[in-house]
């Protein structure tokens, strides 16, 4: 080796010596660069050279173009034209001119970024030549040209330039040949000249070409040859810039002869040694883009580096690329600064690639050479970087690649020493901690890389074509990256790269004396937040027993590094999951058991449930994690620390428990689709015949779990917990107001202990619970029965017993009129007014019976009913509004739903082992499945024929797909709050789509066996399954895949079906073969839509037919009506769809009442569809009088009410003035009197915001409504017929009055009950059971409604009217 660099250096000596007498015999020459006589130009070639000055030097690329012209002189030097001459910006790019020959070369560069050029491009850049061309032709220079591009042509081969000069005509390619032929310049001869002078190649890198030819022609290293070629491309760019000037005489030009001056001079002038002691020593070498890479994938993990660039690994990121690109040239010194892993070295060296042939790139690996100082290794760097001899027109850049290993004070050094060198850019990657100790860096904006959804998707993309990920969708990994690069890739490859960096930021730590308490922080730290847990820094800090400055200065170290985050509440959080992950798995090589059992008494109460859950959930010792707990708990002795501890170990018993309940349903062979639903029958009561209906395996599953317990077993936890302390917390929490949801998660959660340690407890619960909001006190009763039936008894008795709670239900639940406790359970009464103001009357009494069956905990069943102000029992026809009898059993508290819920989802969760992209998946590929399904079962049963193998091998394959839609997604980390009820993993809306369209409806209209087809089933399963499909349109469920299937296609699908379906079960054969012969002459999805188009047409014309029929009978019934069909939008089984609309004309409202029953029983008896919407409504000559729509229902009629009218009588309703208002007049009655009846009854106040409300505000509406009939009528105040209705109203209002006045006076002398009711006139007066009996007020009352009905605002002859309708009621 020592002989070798002997001789080397011999070497050396002799080449610098021959070159310094080659220098000297050249001095006599002429300079490269020398001004050029014109006396031989014409004065056509100086105008256009005049002409031309224009261009010289525009647009970007000008540096690729100094580098082909330095290439096009070395490649005449190595020819030994030594008499040529080169032009830069001449009479085009470049011209050349050898031995009386000329040649014209148009240069045209691309970014990288930008690509191939395009078949536009090359035609774009071949007008240029030809008109370049055709101005030199004029001009009477030489017509040989070149066209030179950096990079290939997308689809239209172009051969690579060989160096070979002055040949014409070798456009060759039939390609080229044929855009060649698009050119035109006036005539075929010119054409055909300009074809037969131009030749087309590629140069992509013209500088390595340059330099092997030196290396080539002069025995030199490549480092030497460098400067050669940069000197000469800085030659060449001084002459392009001299040639602006438009006068020809001034023009310069390249001499051949110079070469060797040049040449000889760098070899006289550059010291080898110099040059390479800087790379030798290791402190900086050129980047090497030709050496392949070491077989390490950067996707997996590795470090980025040239060779995987350069081998095309990396996914571009264009525009933050030149980005920084930009910001290198502008300033001189590029930051590209962020978190470990966040992309800084991919983008850095992307940068650095994209401008390989505009600067000649240098790196820096070290500045602590062998043997040297950091001084010197600037200096090296410096005396290497002044030896290349840096220009504008070939400059120098300095990649410093992971900034931050280096002196923090020498790399200040260095960026100085280097901007204070010209045609020198520097571009840097470091982490953002790293920055701040490097004075110049920290004061320099930064280039950030983030994980942009654009760059995920490309990344994604890259790796999923490689087969370097899993995952079919990269939404997903990229939400759970959290913008961290690293992460995602973690997360796409499991690749190892993340370990690699944190490991060897511990070992940092490690080694380094100083920074071992930063190793202590980040030991506990990173076990807490790897669950996604922060710890208290204070809290760090006092368990470490350290100051606060030492204790700052490390912790700020953690953050800068984004090992931790800080936030505004002093807690340590992770950056990432699953970096945290990796740096506790990293820091603790012998496990984390002694930091998790720390851990306990360091997080705070808020988040000791989450970390103590997800630490036992990954193997944490329990019987370690119960002893710390329980010393956290006997340390703090507050509520919320034992309600932390013992949800915690109630989740994980839980999870226990679920893997003992799965084991059962794998041995019964249940699927995981249908596992959650075996098992939530398991926890309800044996129904006789309904078991049978499930398949077998399911039933067994069934009565095996009924056999095994499901609250988790925390003995352990209960024998070692304090039970003095335990009753002493959740009794101090009574008598506290705000601690209401703390106590009732705390008797949530505590059940299965001890309960006579909250026998204290119960006493004081009693007590509240008089006092206690009705919900709250509802809830803790119920709490305290299900940790033991005789603590609810206590506190109930306690309380002054049941009655005196259902007392309290009576007089805060708005509308209840009466609750009592009788033998075997409750008994209650609740008023029912209207529908607008009691919408949801059903809800309203179930709330009823659960409150009641809370309060009173003996009871076994609650019965409540609507009732009207007289107590009877409201009907719709003969069936009753609300008439509730609930034993216990069936109405479970929220309490008991959230425990069963809770066992749902622990069970869910094991399932749950893969992604929701995965699952998600899998939905996509049964829905696509099935919208080719659907076409082919539409012409199977349109034609009455089997389904072909093929398409049921498909369908065999898409029933496949439901065992992997099945499987739920694993979940994220969800909160276990006690109490609270939490979602139930509800199977997807796309598997229930997926499954009832493969097993029911696809069968139903195509199984083999066609006499067993039905459609009207499938029509019915259609119309729930369009919601569903809708939802999923609406969820965007899919977005985490990058080719979702087409849900709206699948719905239209679906509309069109259950049209074909129904149109297929209620249409003659005529029909059926429209729509087969329609779905015939198509394919795809629009054999379905053309088959449905096909119904369509003919259902409104079987419409009419139907009514010509339905009035046919009627008639033969005696009733001239007319019936028309009323297209609807209502979904109905039957086809054709639509309403149909009886018309009665010629009689009065009050006759058309009268003939109602009859004219509905006859319709009824006519109707040909059972779910056929027939309506009936009266027409006068002033249109369908409201009063008189109905509908026939199946028994007796319903009124229009506030529904929308059918569209057949839509466009006559006849105003309504005077009846529209009286019957708002009767509604605002209707309520004053009802409240009248539960002052009554009750003998209390009102509920102030319910009951009390609606009296004002229907107190006020009667006097309003009162105030615009007085208006409306008083211009025929003198009629009878106004008097009358003026007299009713008086009636009513006084009657309203004098009720609320005797019901308050009764309440005040303590008297109350259903008996007071007879007290009461209005109740009776608006009894509207009574409107049809003669004689009572309720039929004067009502048959007023009627009388205006008729009458409306055409007073004219009203009292004639009024009396000619009474005699016809009297006839009748």
């Amino acid at each position: 080796m020592t002989r070798r660099r002997s001789d080397r250096a011999s070497a050396e000596a002799r080449r610098r010596s021959d070159a310094q007498q080659r220098l000297g015999d050249h001095r006599a020459r002429s300079a490269l660069v020398t001004p050029s006589s014109a006396e031989a130009e014409t004065e056509q070639p100086a105008d256009l050279w005049a002409a031309s000055r224009s261009g010289a030097r525009a647009g970007r690329g000008f540096r690729y173009q100094d580098l082909v012209a330095a290439l096009v002189v070395l490649t005449l030097w190595c020819e030994g034209e030594a008499t040529a001459e080169v032009v830069p910006e001449g009479y085009d790019d470049i011209s050349v001119q050898c031995a009386g020959r000329s040649l014209f070369i148009q240069v045209k560069s691309r970014r990288e970024s930008a690509g191939n050029f395009s078949a536009a491009d090359l035609r774009k850049n071949l007008r240029s030549v030809a008109e370049a061309w055709a101005k030199r032709r004029d001009a009477g220079l030489s017509t040989a040209t070149t066209l030179l591009i950096e990079r290939p042509v997308t689809g239209i081969p172009v051969a690579g330039w060989e160096g070979e000069l002055l040949k014409a005509g070798q456009a060759a390619g039939l390609e080229l040949s044929g855009e060649l032929a698009n050119i035109s310049l006036g005539d075929a001869e010119a054409n055909a000249a300009f074809a037969a002078s131009l030749s087309v190649a590629v140069c992509p890198d013209p500088h390595q070409r340059a330099v092997s030819l030196v290396t080539g022609a002069r025995d030199v290293p490549e480092s030497v040859a460098e400067i050669i070629v940069a000197t000469i491309c800085t030659q060449i760019g001084r002459a392009s810039d001299a040639n602006a000037d438009g006068d020809i005489a001034n023009r310069a030009v390249v001499g051949i002869a110079g070469v060797d001056s040049i040449v000889d001079h760098v070899l006289a002038t550059v010291d080898l040694q110099l040059l390479d002691e800087a790379r030798a020593l290791g402190v900086c070498e050129a980047i090497d883009w030709e050496t392949s890479a070491d077989g390490s994938d950067l996707r997996q993990g590795a470090h980025v580096g040239a060779p995987h660039v350069a081998a095309g690994l990396l996914v571009p990121r264009p525009d933050l690329t030149q980005r920084v690109i930009e910001m290198a040239e502008a300033r001189r010194l590029a930051v590209i600064a962020g978190p470990s892993g966040s992309g800084k070295s991919a983008l850095a060296y992307a940068a650095v690639h994209g401008t390989r042939r505009s600067y000649r790139w240098q790196q820096v690996h070290s500045l602590v050479p062998v043997g040297r100082t950091g001084r010197d290794a600037v200096a090296l760097l410096v005396a290497r970087i002044e030896s290349l001899q840096p220009s504008v027109y070939a400059p120098i850049g300095i990649l410093i690649d992971d900034a931050g290993r280096h002196d923090p004070g020498l790399l200040d050094r260095l960026l100085r020493r280097l901007a204070d060198l010209p045609n020198v850019v520097t571009i840097v990657s470091i982490r953002e901690e790293d920055r701040f100790p490097v004075p110049l860096l920290s004061t320099v904006a930064a280039v950030t890389p983030m994980l942009d959804d654009a760059f995920a998707e490309l990344l994604w993309r890259d790796y999923r074509a490689d087969g370097l990920t899993s995952w079919v969708g990269w939404r997903e990994p990229a939400e759970r990256a959290g913008g961290l690069l690293l992460e995602y890739v973690t997360l796409l490859t499991e690749g190892e790269n993340l370990a690699t960096v944190v490991a060897a930021q511990v070992r940092a730590r490690e080694a380094d004396q100083d920074r071992h308490l930063e190793l202590e922080i980040l030991r506990i730290a990173s076990c807490a937040n790897q669950y996604g847990v922060a710890v208290p820094a204070n809290a760090i800090q006092s368990a470490l027993e350290v100051s606060d400055g030492v204790f700052t200065a490390a912790t700020r170290r953690l953050i800068d590094e984004h090992l931790v985050v800080e936030d505004s509440g002093n807690l340590l959080r992770p950056l990432h999951e699953i970096r945290s992950g990796a740096l506790a798995q990293a820091s603790h090589p012998f496990g984390q058991r002694e930091t998790l059992e720390r851990l306990v008494a360091l997080v705070s109460s808020a988040e000791l449930a989450r970390f103590l859950r997800r630490a036992l959930d990954s193997g944490a010792d329990s019987v370690t994690m119960i002893q710390a707990a329980t010393a956290r708990v006997s340390r703090d002795r507050a509520l919320p620390v034992l309600i932390a501890v013992a949800s915690a170990f109630r989740a994980d018993g839980l999870r226990r428990r679920a893997g003992d309940w799965k084991h059962i349903l794998d041995e019964c062979g249940v699927d995981a689709g249908n596992a959650v639903t075996a098992f939530t029958m398991s926890r309800t009561q044996r129904r006789p015949g309904t078991e049978e209906l499930f398949k077998p395996e399911i039933a067994t599953a069934v009565e095996r779990l009924r056999s095994v317990a499901t609250d988790p077993d925390l003995q352990p936890l209960w024998r070692t917990l304090d039970p003095k302390l335990v009753g002493e917390l959740v009794t101090a929490a009574v008598e506290d107001d705000d601690a209401g949801p703390l106590l009732l998660q705390a008797l949530t959660v505590l059940r299965g202990s001890d309960t006579t340690v909250l026998e204290a407890a119960t006493d004081a619960i009693g007590e509240r619970l008089k006092v206690w909001p009705l919900h709250q006190a509802a809830d803790m009763t119920e709490a305290l029965r299900r940790l033991a039936p005789e603590l609810a008894e206590r506190a109930v008795t306690v309380a002054g017993g049941e009655q005196l709670l259902l007392h309290r239900i009576a007089t805060e639940k708005p509308w209840l009129a009466s609750l009592e406790r009788v033998e075997d359970g409750v008994d209650g009464k609740w008023i029912f007014i209207d529908e607008e103001l009691q919408p949801d009357q059903n809800a309203a009494i179930v709330e009823v019976c659960r409150l009641a069956l809370a309060l009173a905990p003996t009871a076994m069943i609650a019965r409540v009913s609507a009732v009207d102000a007289f107590g009877r029992l409201i009907k719709v026809g003969d069936y009753p509004l609300v008439d509730k009898a609930i034993p216990r059993e069936n109405l479970p508290h929220t309490l008991e739903v959230s425990d069963n819920r809770a066992q749902a989802r622990a069970l869910a969760r094991q399932y749950g082992a893969r992604t929701l992209t995965a699952k998600l998946a899998a939905e996509a590929d049964a829905l696509r499945a099935l919208i080719d399904l659907l076409p082919e079962a539409t012409i199977a049963h349109l034609g009455d024929r089997a389904v072909p193998q093929a398409t049921v091998r498909r369908f065999e394959a898409a029933t496949a797909l439901l065992a992997e839609m099945d499987a739920p997604a694993a979940e994220a980390y969800t909160d276990e709050v006690p109490g609270a009820l939490g979602d139930y993993p509800d199977e997807s809306a796309a598997v229930t789509v997926a499954r009832s369209l493969l097993q029911y409806v696809i069968p139903d209209l195509a199984r083999a066996a066609i006499a067993e087809r039905r459609p009207v089933p499938a029509a019915g399963l259609l119309d729930s399954l369009m919601p569903k499909v809708e939802a999923l349109i609406e969820l965007d469920r899919y977005r985490y895949l990058p080719d979702p299937p087409d849900c709206a296609q699948l719905l239209d699908s679906l509309r069109q079906l259950r049209i074909v379906a129904s149109a297929s079960a209620g249409a003659d054969t005529s029909i059926r073969a429209s729509m087969r012969a329609a779905a015939g002459r198509h394919t795809g999805t629009t054999r379905i839509s053309a088959a449905a188009i096909a119904a369509t047409e003919r259902s409104f014309t079987a419409l009419k037919d139907e009514a010509e029929r339905l009035r046919h009978a009627l008639a033969n019934a005696g009733f001239e009506v007319t019936v028309d069909p009323s297209p609807s939008d209502r979904t109905m089984m039957s086809w054709p769809p639509g309403d149909l609309a009886i018309t009665v004309e010629g009689a009065t409202l009050l006759t058309h009442l009268n003939a109602l029953a009859a004219l509905t029983d006859a319709a009824r008896d006519a109707a040909e569809q059972p779910d056929r919407r027939i309506w009936i409504g009266l027409r006068t000559d002033h249109g369908y009088l409201p009063a008189s729509i109905f509908q026939v229902a199946h028994q007796g009629v319903l009124p229009l009410g506030d529904r929308e009218a059918p569209s057949a009588f839509a466009g006559e309703i006849a105003a309504t003035p005077i009846s529209g208002p009286y019957g708002t007049y009767l509604q605002q009655g209707r309520r004053l009197s009802s409240i009248a009846a539960i002052i009554a009854i009750r003998g209390l106040t009102l509920i102030p915001d319910e009951e009390g409300q609606v009296l004002g505000d229907s107190w006020d509406g009667l006097v309003a409504v009162r105030t615009q009939l007085d208006e409306l009528t008083s211009a025929h105040a003198g009629t009878e017929y106004v008097a009358a209705l003026s007299n009713i109203l008086t009636t009513i209002g006084a009657a309203i009055t004098d009720d609320l006045s005797t019901a308050k006076d009764a309440a005040d002398q303590g008297r109350s009950g259903w008996e007071e009711i007879a007290s009461l006139q209005s109740p009776l007066l608006l009894d509207a059971n009574q409107a049809a009996t003669p004689g009572t007020d309720a039929a004067v009352v009502y048959g007023t409604a009627v009388v205006i009905a008729d009458i409306e605002d055409d007073f004219e002859n009203a009292d004639e009217r009024v009396a000619h309708m009474q005699e016809q009621a009297s006839s009748s």
